[in-house]
């Protein structure tokens, strides 16, 4: 995993580090930093915010990272860990962070989970589409990629204090969608199965044109 801001790098590798990269020089500019244990984990993802970089492992490890301290933390109180949705366990696969919460993908229950950092407990659960397996945060916008019924969600966060509600829409896109990525073009779509980007109107939430990548 990667992510860059506030003039640097950062990547995530094998055994729960992060290393930050001088993005002038393309060096690495401090010894790689070990933010959660121990062994190699089936994916990791990383986001920035709040001045720290937030760390999901793929044995559902929250961690947080300080650059200016150089401190680590585990974070995610054990029950929300152990959260069981129709019979199945919490089985998080990406982590954002946007508006003063953490958002996390749960394939197992097709939703999203707002996570409060600082009360360190689960605040809210939304439905999406089936095997959400990716999110992005822009503009009071959440776009979430789901696996499984090849879509992808879009879900609004009123202001806090608003009385607007919650809203989540669904739209098609390609075959086997594994990653979103947004900015002032539009909303765009990995989809691995059909080789395929897909770039969405983030307003009408339409496809509006799909680049053949010719691979996975």
């Amino acid at each position: 995993a990667i992510a860059a801001g506030n003039g640097s790098v950062w990547v995530a590798v094998g055994g729960g580090e992060l290393v930050r990269i001088d993005p002038e020089s393309g060096d690495e500019a401090e010894p790689p930093t070990t933010v959660a244990g121990g062994t190699l984990a089936p994916y990791v993802r990383i986001d920035l915010g709040a001045g720290s970089v937030w760390h999901l492992s793929g044995n559902a490890q929250i961690a947080r990272f300080d650059p200016g301290t150089g401190e680590a933390e585990q974070i995610g109180a054990e029950e929300f860990l152990l959260v069981f949705q129709d019979g199945l366990p919490t089985q998080l696969s990406d982590i954002a962070f946007g508006f003063g919460s953490l958002w996390l993908t749960n394939q197992a229950g097709n939703s999203v989970t707002e996570f409060d950092p600082g009360r360190d407990r689960v605040v809210n659960q939304v439905t999406v589409g089936g095997a959400p397996i990716a999110i992005a945060v822009r503009a009071r916008t959440l776009w979430v990629a789901n696996f499984g019924d090849d879509t992808v969600s879009r879900i609004e966060v009123p202001e806090l204090g608003s009385q607007q509600p919650r809203t989540v829409e669904t739209f098609p896109v390609g075959d086997g969608p594994v990653d979103v990525a947004v900015d002032k073009t539009g909303v765009w779509v990995a989809n691995s199965l059909d080789r395929t980007v897909s770039r969405i109107d983030p307003e009408s939430g339409d496809v509006v044109a799909t680049v053949d990548i010719g691979n996975e």
